[in-house]
């Protein structure tokens, strides 16, 4: 009967087999699209007990939300917040990165300054190095293994010496960031919604506004491990005990795998 039909009537049938095939190649496209989209930071060991710190406050009439802690609020978290695991502050840039001084450099789109409990909070796998202690100077530096196939044409290269100047806003580096390399890093997934090309130890010195000053010594975005998602209260109550009377800013955590969204 069927053969019978597709003889008698074949433009028909073509017309309804095509439809058919191609509303299932769309459904399964837009099934790996939402897939795709819902793995960005789930590659993380701990990714469904990371937060972000955010704060809101009133600029005038209008109501703004920030993703960043003061230095005040981290050290309430570090010590004073049951079930936090582990706080990192970090924040991002792009630069130009070189292997030896004055030689033309490669442009960067994510130089990541990062704090020594980046790798406690993240799942970000060493090549090699020691995470305890890749970051932990000032003036260290872990790359990835693209980069460092990039500016030295091999990976095992702990102990050089990289150059960094940052493009990004704010005053420029009177002179580039004089780095050693601690670690290698792999090359970061894509579905993460914090990508680096090189990791700066976060007390590194950088040019401000009223001279050098470590480059995570402000407000910055900071990340929370928690032990469950059920501390974010202890968490949050550690926070809102250091703002004063007038103070109108409050805080609230938003889970690490809801950032990308």
């Amino acid at each position: 009967f069927a053969l019978r039909s597709l003889w008698r009537r074949p433009g028909t049938s073509l017309v309804h087999a095509g439809g058919l095939a191609v509303g299932i190649a769309c459904c399964f496209l837009a099934l790996l699209y939402v897939q795709d989209e819902r793995s960005t930071d789930r590659f993380h060991e701990h990714a469904e007990q990371i937060v972000t710190v955010q704060q809101q406050f009133m600029y005038g009439d209008m109501p703004v939300q920030i993703q960043t802690a003061t230095p005040e609020a981290v050290e309430a978290l570090r010590t004073q917040a049951p079930g936090v695991e582990a706080v990192a502050v970090t924040d991002v840039t792009t630069g130009f990165v070189r292997s030896e001084s004055g030689r033309a450099g490669i442009a960067l789109d994510a130089v990541r300054f990062a704090d020594p409990a980046f790798f406690d909070v993240f799942t970000f796998p060493l090549a090699a190095g020691d995470a305890a202690t890749a970051l932990t100077a000032p003036d260290q530096a872990v790359l990835t293994e693209t980069l460092a196939r990039s500016l030295f044409g091999r990976t095992d290269v702990i102990g050089e010496d990289v150059f960094v100047e940052r493009t990004g806003f704010g005053v420029p580096d009177p002179e580039p960031l004089a780095l050693t390399v601690t670690a290698g890093a792999e090359d970061p997934p894509e579905a993460s919604s914090l990508p680096f090309e090189i990791l700066v130890s976060g007390s590194t010195p950088v040019a401000s506004f009223d001279g050098p000053a470590p480059a995570l010594d402000s407000s910055k975005p900071t990340f929370v491990r928690l032990a469950s998602l059920a501390d974010t209260m202890n968490a949050r109550a550690a926070m809102q005990a250091l703002r004063s009377d007038g103070d109108e800013a409050t805080f609230s955590f938003l889970p690490l795998v809801d950032v990308h969204f």
